[in-house]
């Protein structure tokens, strides 16, 4: 058969398509999608209170949404010796909904926040790190379940914890392919690393990612993380007290926080630490079960020397270590209570979860076995805090009604220029002041 020259040349239905992702990867992506909502919902339901009776969580009224009424330039207002751009930025959303809408908004956006966070594992980049697609399942299932967070769980003062713990993985995984990809990541690296302490925690991955490679990318990555470091070395010196605190003295209390926190809470989780971590003839064989486990912890990441585990660690130990010697020496005893502190521990309790499922996923045959001994130990923990008691007592609707009703009034008396509204862990303290203009 002969064509005719100037005949139209039709685009077969294939190249017509060409632009679409393969049928694989979009069934991958919608697979991802549904865990991910899957995350979300478990993080929801890990506290039934926030859903029915939320709250408004300490810094969450009082610094953030109260600064949302300001211009944009307060994203870079220090607080507490930082700047938390990652907090102010979705606050900065939330602060202008209606009043009444606060807690609930405060709430689902953290659980949202986590949920991403934990789902940076699903990534086909995190292959090489956890394994196969169902071992990067388990590995974020047991993340938003993570034991010994009553504190974290549930509000935007504490989001910046899951955040650096995602960008742990990140920083662990090959450089994203498309620009497209690089420049999400770099962005979402920017802001992780300027909020809180996250570019001094982030230090210990951004190093060993630079040891097995050095492209541009990379590089730039980390000077931007060390950038931030530098930044938040010399605003805490500069803007805190930090009064009488003495890092020898604080060494024991270090190393018991390793133990109870870590060990203990991933053990029991902190229901069982409060019931069961006291003086009596349980205290000696669970402190010798939590030994055990942080050592099958530290035997993954001596096996993987070559691989991220030590790194994941040393962010998880940095952050315990900075926390205990920033505290005060007549505080350092009430770190270790259970519900109290958890927000350090969140890191190191990650990089565990992290370092047990790879050793699990792509470990050799000894890393194995030890790893699944440290799985087993952690069921309990994590069954133990599945489900989290109220974070504070929610806030009453009528007092958020006449927030709102504050808020959309013009001032009247000179010696009244603020709306407030009560808000948790010391209601009567923490205040959320907008003026009224």
């Amino acid at each position: 058969m002969t064509s005719t020259p100037d005949a139209p040349v039709l685009p077969s239905a294939a190249g017509a398509r060409s632009w679409l992702p393969p049928h694989r990867d979009v069934r991958r992506l919608l697979w991802v999608a549904a865990i991910t909502l899957g995350y979300a919902l478990i993080l929801l339901l890990r506290r039934p209170s926030g859903l029915s009776d939320p709250t408004i969580w300490a810094e969450d009224g009082g610094i953030f949404i109260a600064g949302s009424f300001d211009s944009w330039g307060q994203l870079l207002t220090t607080y507490a010796g930082q700047t938390w751009l990652l907090q102010r930025l979705i606050a900065g959303v939330i602060g202008q909904l209606p009043a009444p809408w606060w807690p609930s908004a405060l709430y689902v956006a953290s659980c949202v926040g986590a949920a991403l966070a934990a789902a940076v594992v699903l990534s086909e980049r995190a292959r090489p790190l956890l394994g196969r697609f169902r071992w990067r399942v388990l590995a974020g299932a047991l993340l938003v379940l993570l034991p010994g967070i009553w504190e974290v769980q549930g509000n935007l003062a504490n989001l910046h914890w899951w955040a650096i713990a995602a960008a742990m993985v990140l920083l662990a995984m090959a450089a994203p392919r498309s620009r497209a990809g690089r420049v999400a990541e770099f962005a979402l690296i920017v802001v992780v690393a300027f909020t809180g302490l996250g570019g001094v925690l982030l230090l210990p991955v951004a190093l060993w990612r630079l040891l097995g490679g050095r492209d541009a990318y990379l590089v730039a990555r980390s000077a931007v993380i060390a950038v931030a470091a530098a930044v938040q070395v010399v605003l805490t010196f500069t803007l805190t007290d930090r009064g009488d605190n003495d890092a020898i003295g604080a060494l024991p209390t270090f190393v018991e926080f390793l133990l109870k926190r870590i060990g203990g809470g991933l053990l029991l989780g902190e229901r069982g630490l409060d019931r069961l971590w006291v003086a009596g003839p349980w205290l000696a064989p669970l402190a010798l079960l939590a030994l055990v486990l942080l050592a099958l912890i530290g035997a993954l990441a001596v096996i993987d020397w070559r691989g991220p585990s030590w790194a994941w660690l040393a962010t998880g130990v940095l952050c315990v270590g900075l926390a205990t010697v920033a505290t005060p020496a007549d505080r350092l005893a009430s770190t270790l209570a259970p519900y109290v502190s958890g927000r350090y521990a969140l890191l190191l309790l990650a990089a565990a979860v992290l370092v047990v499922v790879r050793g699990v996923a792509v470990g050799g045959r000894p890393g194995r076995w030890l790893a699944a001994g440290a799985l087993v130990l952690m069921v309990g923990g994590v069954v133990g805090d599945a489900v989290l008691p109220p974070l504070a007592p929610g806030i009453p609707q009528s007092e958020l009604v006449l927030m709102q009703s504050c808020l959309d009034a013009e001032p009247r008396f000179a010696d009244a220029p603020f709306c407030y509204v009560p808000t948790q862990p010391e209601a009567g303290n923490w205040k959320v002041l907008v003026p009224r203009s």
